[in-house]
């Protein structure tokens, strides 16, 4: 054998070795093992330095020769890693990454300075029509466009000159000068034709010198309130119908568009509202939004067809706009943003809640409401049944209140025995619905794990398709924009699963946060039934979606494996760098060239986590679920947690596994579908043997001169261990 010093280097750049030395023929017997601890046992020898300064045990290199073969030995540093498991209480970060917040807040900004420009435009058009007697009067009105404007400009600078960390709460805030560019726009509207159509003396007062030739006053083309009320047949106030005890509370809505609500009246009869200060329109507005009623406006097209206002209403006036909380902050729908939908439709039932609680409060039969509680539609296994729940209603039935699609929320929350639906859209044919599955018991959940039902609101508010790879579902994802939850699109099998052991779910994640019980579940947070109807066909199209914790929240993943502890068919090509999700034999090909260590703890940890889950899903017959694994080099931690597990071990299941049994895999080897209770065994089995875990304490903890690596032996009464006994006869060590 021979050594020399790996750092040391002479004149030519070659390293200087020692002589060599034969061994003797009993060291020749020593093991491999013998020789690593005769090797590291000496802590004398462990710290000291050579002739030439160096460590003999870290800047050495060894070597043994044997004929024409040599073995070298050389130090390399172990890293360990840490387990991180999902946490009881999930943090919420309200940044997000990229230049969505600053592009949309520009968007934003260019609308709203070519809406001011046009109605300038307009203004100084018309503004040579009036003689000196009202010219005081016009220019009070160019000064109250100044004014307006350069409040927007004022608050659109807020926006985007805020703070990066309240994101989120920032594209509420931009949804909020996005209504108040509407109601801008229908404000100046209707002051534009009141001043087409004045008593105020002009110059000229020839038709052809008006902004737009097909304005017009008449009230056949423009009906009013009240006669569109009576042509709708509904002159009556928002009512509730008392009920017994015996019977399921039902609240009849009747829809009445000659409600005049504050401020804003019926222009054909008081023009007087359209002059008010906009910061009094827009609070008395934002004011009825919170009661649940939306004022009404008419259109009288004075833009042009392609101007911004147009398109402003046009294409603002066909979304929701609903307060969230005090602060002005206004959730919004986006058709191609599921999260957006069922953000609008919690708003909606948590003030239907509220509401509730403050006529149960105030002992009061009398409040309005446009809320209608009645049992929806289920079908024998427990699904929403489109069909029979929501039928379209005949074309010659629809009617438009308004400019199209301000009527919006008039809104219905109907509640079967644990699933509210709520829908949303105007008129009898609402645009969506969605169906809350197990409202309550979710929300309990989120009250435990998340700091605000407002948080889950306003991180569900926006979000973006998300290309997630390694999966053979080919399911929609998306991830919200703050890349806290995921909102995948599950199958009918999957929900009807989830509707049988959804209960046992519940208490089980209870029990785990009251007792402390270890697990890495990623939580579910909620299941939701969204139906999107079609404004011109009143075509249906039903999302099942799920909404669970992205268990990568706020980290720097280098790369993840999806583990089901099966190696057939479980290899990925891609490479590094691909985005992609690696497999199961990726994994241990890993494990052998460049390990990952974790500590024996952390390893425990891991252990108590995936048996006391693997029992649970065994209980409710759930297979076919994963580890997710993710390596956070900078945090040194594999973020790990167990996903998909929400589809049972149904017949079809049980199909695909003889099949695969006996004629696809060669003998000897099992397909990735098995029976909930083999799953069971061999995912632990693959946990147990593919996670490398190095000593807690590198020197025997009875020594009375522990190294530095261990410290002071700790007190052997501070751990008590408990064995639990699972049905297999299997035992669970676990921390007390």
């Amino acid at each position: 054998m021979w050594s020399r010093c790996g750092k040391c280097k002479n004149n030519d750049g070659t390293s200087k070795s020692t002589k060599r030395v034969l061994l003797s023929t009993a060291a020749c017997g020593f093991s491999f093992g013998k020789f690593l601890e005769l090797s590291f046992s000496s802590h004398s020898s462990l710290h000291s330095l050579s002739s030439c300064g160096h460590s003999f045990h870290k800047d050495f290199l060894y070597f043994f020769g044997l004929g024409p073969m040599v073995a070298m030995f050389k130090y390399s540093p172990v890293v360990t890693y840490s387990v991180s498991l999902p946490p009881q209480e999930m943090e919420f970060n309200s940044s997000f990454r990229g230049d969505f917040l600053k592009n949309d807040s520009e968007n934003v900004y260019s609308r709203g300075i070519s809406m001011f420009l046009e109605i300038e435009k307009s203004l100084m058009n018309l503004g040579d029509r009036y003689v000196k007697g009202s010219s005081k009067e016009f220019s009070a009105i160019v000064e109250m466009l100044k004014q307006e404007k350069a409040q927007f400009e004022v608050e659109i600078q807020n926006a985007k000159n805020a703070s990066e960390d309240n994101a989120v709460w920032n594209l509420l805030s931009l949804n909020r000068l996005r209504l108040d560019l509407l109601l801008e726009s229908c404000t100046w509207d209707h002051r534009l034709h009141a001043l087409l159509s004045s008593d105020f003396i002009t110059m000229n007062p020839d038709p052809e010198t008006e902004i737009n030739p097909n304005t017009s006053s008449d009230s056949e083309t423009h009906p009013t309130e009240d006669t569109r009320a009576e042509e709708n047949g509904s002159d009556q106030d928002f009512l509730i119908k008392p009920t017994t005890e015996d019977l399921d509370p039902t609240v009849e809505v009747y829809s009445s568009s000659s409600v005049t609500l504050s401020v804003l009246r019926n222009p054909e009869n008081d023009k007087s509202w359209i002059w008010a200060p906009f910061a009094e329109i827009r609070r008395e507005y934002i004011e009825d939004l919170r009661k649940g009623y939306l004022p009404k406006f008419e259109f009288y097209k004075s833009f042009e067809e392609e101007s911004t206002s147009r398109k402003l209403i046009s294409d603002e006036g066909s979304r929701m706009h609903i307060p969230l909380g005090l602060d002005d902050y206004i959730v919004s729908d986006y058709e191609d943003e599921f999260s957006s939908i069922i953000a609008c439709a919690l708003t909606l039932l948590k003030d239907a809640k509220e509401e509730d609680d403050l006529k149960s409060n105030e002992g009061s039969q009398t409040l309005p409401r446009l809320f209608s509680l009645n049992s929806p539609n289920w079908s024998s296994f427990g699904s929403l049944d489109s069909e029979s729940s929501s039928q379209s209603p005949p074309a010659n039935s629809l009617h438009s209140n308004s400019f199209d699609g301000l009527d919006l929320l008039e809104s219905l929350v109907s509640y079967g025995a644990s699933h509210p639906e709520v829908s949303m859209g105007p008129g009898k044919n609402r645009k969506y619905s969605v169906v809350c599955v197990y409202e309550a018991p979710f929300r309990e959940l989120r009250d435990r794990c998340c700091p605000s039902e407002e948080e889950y609101i306003a991180s569900l508010s926006r979000c973006k398709n998300w290309d997630a790879k390694g999966g053979k579902s080919k399911s929609f994802f998306a991830k919200t924009l703050d890349d806290r939850f995921i909102i995948k699109e599950i199958k009918r099998t999957e929900f009807d699963s989830f509707m049988k052991f959804a209960t046992s779910y519940f208490e089980y994640m209870n029990q785990c946060s009251t007792h402390g019980n270890q697990t890495c579940l990623a939580k579910i947070v909620g299941i939701y039934q969204v139906v999107i109807r079609g404004t011109k066909n009143g075509r249906e199209t039903r999302h099942d979606l799920l909404v669970m914790e992205n268990l990568s929240f706020g980290r720097q993943i280098a790369r993840q494996y999806d583990l089901k502890g099966a190696l057939h068919a479980r290899f990925s090509t891609a490479g590094d760098g691909s985005g992609d999700v690696l497999l199961d034999q990726n994994f241990v090909n890993d494990m052998n060239v460049s390990p990952l260590y974790v500590s024996r703890k952390s390893k425990r940890t891991l252990q108590r986590a995936v048996y006391n889950d693997t029992l649970f899903l065994n209980s409710i017959n759930v297979m076919d679920y994963s580890l997710l694994v993710g390596v956070d080099i900078q945090k040194r931690e594999l973020v790990c947690g167990i996903i998909d597990y929400v589809r049972q071990y149904t017949w079809d299941k049980q199909l695909e596994n003889w099949v695969k049994s006996s004629l696809v895999l060669p003998k000897n080897q099992l397909p990735t579908i098995v029976s909930p209770k083999e799953y069971k065994k061999r995912f632990r089995k693959f946990i147990d043997t593919h996670f490398l875990s190095v000593p807690d304490h590198w020197c025997s903890r009875r020594s009375s001169n522990p190294c530095k690596l261990c410290g002071p032996a700790p007190d052997p009464s501070s751990a008590i261990k408990s064995v639990n006994q699972d049905e297999d006869g299997e035992q669970n060590g676990s921390s007390v």
